[in-house]
């Protein structure tokens, strides 16, 4: 833990809400920008971005939640542009994994496509 000893016994916890929005490792933690991604050569981009845990207990659907992230996401913004319902922002809430403080409503709009 950079030069500082761990004795024996004690309990190190690791908190991946506060290591993915430390400034010291992102340019503009807090920012969505899911282009810094792009060309990283660890799977999920940065060795600091851990959504999944890492090392012999991460987590052994992580392959299928990113590749049903994506399926999903790609069908949706094929046919629809979305849009948040309201004003209210959305604030993460902790708890054993982390939600939104409320469920956000969003507004749908089809997507007209040109005749082939």
């Amino acid at each position: 833990m950079q030069g500082h000893p761990v004795p024996a016994g004690a309990m190190v916890t690791i908190s991946p809400w506060l290591m993915h929005r430390h400034r010291k490792l992102w340019d503009a933690p807090t920012a969505f920008r899911p282009g810094r991604f792009i060309d990283q050569p660890h799977p999920w981009g940065l060795e600091t971005f851990i959504p999944f845990g890492a090392g012999p207990r991460v987590c052994i659907g992580a392959g299928f939640a990113m590749a049903e992230a994506q399926i999903v996401l790609a069908s949706l913004l094929e046919r629809f542009e979305i849009a948040m319902a309201g004003d209210r922002p959305v604030v993460p809430k902790a708890s054993i994994t982390l939600g939104p403080d409320h469920e956000p409503d969003f507004h749908l709009t089809p997507i007209v496509q040109a005749p082939a």
